[in-house]
């Protein structure tokens, strides 16, 4: 029987018992049974606070061994080989607005972002997107700009029907190309 089930019983026999018993036996048990009970709270909540740190201490030096094994520079650089190369990202934005005249959704704005050079030898480019259409089409929108640019990501994504009896969102998200640093950036 769990310590928890095995505590309830003992405690609904208390009460039994107090119920049985005149007032002053009842206000001696009632005291009796309060310090019971904080008693067999505050030990389970020690064993469960010492489970728990036992847990961090486990967790922290797992943490510490995969620090050690993170990837070294020469893997970071492999991994830069999968990205796009700079040259790109105007075919890239090209291919939005042409996605974007495929699926019938109206881009309203286009606001372009200085490239990111933070990230070693990566280059990430934003481009802040508004459009103006029904939540269906946004959505086919933006799963066939990531299907055509597995290299692409969206870092923001806002949407806001501004009347609630139109089926129309305006949708202003942000998508970000990662291409290769060396090259010349348009």
């Amino acid at each position: 029987m769990k310590p928890q089930a095995r505590f309830l019983r003992i405690i609904d026999r208390a009460v039994a018992t107090m119920r049985r018993a005149r007032w002053p036996a009842r206000l001696a048990g009632v005291f009796c049974l309060t310090a019971a009970v904080l008693f067999v709270a505050a030990s389970l909540t020690r064993a469960d606070a010492e489970q728990i740190s036992r847990r961090a201490a486990t967790l922290n030096r797992e943490l510490t061994a995969a620090r050690r094994t993170a990837p070294a520079a020469d893997e970071a650089s492999r991994l830069a080989t999968y990205a796009a190369d700079g040259d790109q990202h105007v075919d890239d934005v090209r291919d939005v607005f042409q996605l974007a005249e495929r699926f019938d959704v109206s881009l309203l704005t286009a606001q372009y972002d200085a490239p990111d050079r933070s990230a070693g030898n990566l280059v990430v480019r934003r481009v802040r997107l508004s459009a103006h259409d029904e939540y269906p089409q946004v959505k086919l929108l933006l799963q066939a700009i990531l299907s055509n640019a597995p290299h692409a990501y969206i870092s923001d994504l806002r949407l806001d029907r501004p009347d609630a009896t139109k089926r129309e969102i305006n949708a202003t998200f942000t998508l970000a190309f990662v291409y290769r640093g060396g090259e010349r950036l348009p």
